[in-house]
């Protein structure tokens, strides 16, 4: 039986240039994953929020050291139009980058990156 580790990950949503950027914790479940806020062992707060900021969620979970863990990070691609452009193209919601890093939970409960970093989509 592999020891169980407290970790502690931050959701948030911050406000940027173009948009917001969002940044998710999932833990693998299975042969899927499940977001860190929802798993069974998962114990989560609101914490206090600054300028720029939309929401900061605190989680803290048990997990036995080994454990995957995905970060998903969010975030709009700026796009250069000129003036007339802006004004006269549809509304429309912003191109969108997605990365996606991996990490093993650790002794201590440290996340440990796994491969070869970020992961664009």
């Amino acid at each position: 039986m592999s020891r169980t580790e407290l970790v502690e990950v931050i959701d948030e949503a911050c406000v940027v240039p173009r948009g917001n950027v969002e940044r998710v914790w999932f833990v693998e479940l299975r042969d899927g994953w499940i977001r860190a806020k929802t798993f069974p062992s998962a114990n989560s707060e609101f914490l206090s929020r600054g300028a720029g900021v939309i929401f900061r969620q605190r989680i803290r979970l048990q997990l036995p050291q080994g454990t995957l863990l995905e970060r998903r990070e969010s975030r709009p691609i700026p796009s250069v139009r000129t003036t007339l452009e802006h004004l006269t193209a549809a509304a429309r919601t912003p191109a969108r980058r997605h990365t996606r890093a991996r990490y093993r939970v650790g002794r201590g409960g440290a996340l440990i990156p796994e491969g070869d970093g970020p992961k664009r989509r």
